[in-house]
This record gives structure tokens, C-alpha cells and sequence, in this order.
């Protein structure tokens, strides 16, 4: 037949071996030390970047440790500062100003021209009878050691006192409001300054200070009893 006895493609004479594959080539010294370097390096590589994902992990808990503590400093309360004796005040203590006496028969009313109802008094049946002495008003700086002096009122009469004084929790019960500071001075135990005295008459009282020229006709002439030293102001 055609073709008969022709060896077909691709197969193996029959008895031969197929041909010896070539060895492949001998690498150099040189070459041999530049792979060796090669795989020195990227495994150096890979240690710098483990290292570098370390730090930035340690890195991360720290700012988050950081962030916390922040935010717990933040939300505690700011510590309070202890109240004071008198309003707080940036400067050195302001200059003590005139307090006005009002008389309405016998009772006695004391403020400065700074309180609000000041210039209404003539026109509620108040007289100007003088300014007996000088004290700290609720806009002022007063000095340390000065405490308010409240007024209490029982209808038209006043009285006056600060709340160190021993009859202080009796007032309401004894049938007296409190209306408001009236001024700052200095209590009695500070023995600084002049001494003003509390004078009584039944239930009235007026305040006079122990300097003051007609300070002995209040009980000899006029009637009233010293009941005891309310404050002290400065010379």
C-alpha cells in the first residue's frame, strides 16, 4: 500500500533510544554569591517590614490609650472652688462707699445708692436722715474676711445681721424675712476697724458706730438698749 514501510511521524525508530537531554549549565561562583545575596536581602526585607507593622500596631494602642484617657479627663466634673466670704474679685478690694440712713418715724433703713430701690424711698415715706458709715457694696471687691450683712424685714422694720450670728436660725421662727445683702463688712471676732453697734427698741433696731458723737444719748436720752456689736468697718 502507499506509504507502506515509511515511518510515521513523531515515532521511534524501533531498537534506538530517544536522543540524551542536554545537562543544563554549570552556574559560575559569581553567580551563585549574587543569588545568595539576593535571597539575604528580600529576607531582610521581609524582617523590616514585620518590624514596621509591629511599631505601627504598638503605635495605634497607644493612641488609643491616649484617646481614652482624654475623654475620661474630660468628662469628670471640674473641681469646685470652696464658697467665698464675699464675691471673688481679679483686683486688689475697692474702696468702701457711703451707706445711707432712711427714717420713717422711728425704724431705720440702711442701703447704698447703688441698690435698686434707693430713689424710691421718699416717694414710700422714707427720709434721708445721713450717712452714718462706710461699707462694701454687692458690686464692689470687699476684702478678705468681709462677710454680707442680710437685712430682714418683719413689715417696715428692719434688722441686721450676718450668718455667724447665734440668732441666725431663729429669725424665721421669731417671725422675720430675709430680703437680701444689704452690704459686706467684717465680723465682730475680726476686731478690725470700728465697731458698729445694734441698738433696740422693742422690736426696731439702728445701727450706730462707736466713733459716732451722739453714740452715748442712744440709751441715756432716747431710749434704746445696746443689744450687742453687729460688724466692724474700716477707719
Amino acid at each position: 500500500q502507499p506509504g507502506a514501510g515509511r515511518q510515521a511521524w513523531g515515532e521511534v525508530p524501533q531498537g534506538e533510544a530517544p536522543p540524551a537531554q542536554a545537562p543544563p549549565p554549570q552556574q559560575t561562583p559569581a553567580q551563585l554569591l549574587q543569588q545568595h545575596q539576593q535571597r539575604a536581602l528580600q529576607q531582610h526585607q521581609q524582617q523590616q517590614q514585620q518590624q514596621q507593622r509591629a511599631a505601627a500596631s504598638i503605635q495605634s494602642i497607644q493612641r488609643g490609650k491616649k484617646q481614652r484617657q482624654q475623654l475620661s479627663t474630660a468628662a469628670a466634673p471640674e473641681a469646685q472652688p470652696p464658697p467665698s466670704t464675699a464675691p471673688d474679685s481679679a483686683g486688689p478690694p475697692s474702696a468702701p462707699e457711703d451707706i445711707t440712713c432712711f427714717r420713717k418715724g422711728e425704724n431705720a433703713y440702711y442701703c447704698h445708692t447703688a441698690w435698686e430701690g434707693y430713689f424710691e424711698m421718699p416717694g414710700r415715706g422714707w427720709k434721708r436722715e445721713g450717712k452714718p458709715f462706710k461699707a462694701w457694696t454687692d458690686g464692689a471687691a470687699p476684702p478678705a474676711g468681709a462677710v454680707p450683712i442680710y437685712v430682714w424685714r418683719k413689715g417696715e422694720m428692719a434688722y441686721y445681721c450676718h450668718e455667724s450670728w447665734t440668732g441666725w436660725g431663729q429669725m424665721e421662727g421669731w417671725g422675720w424675712s430675709q430680703e437680701r445683702v444689704a452690704f459686706y463688712a467684717f465680723p465682730p471676732e475680726a476686731g478690725v476697724g470700728v465697731e458698729v453697734s445694734l441698738f433696740r427698741k422693742e422690736e426696731m433696731c439702728y445701727l450706730a458706730r462707736a466713733d459716732w458723737a451722739d453714740y452715748e444719748k442712744m440709751e441715756g436720752e432716747w431710749g434704746w438698749a445696746f443689744e450687742r456689736v453687729a460688724f466692724c468697718l474700716p477707719q
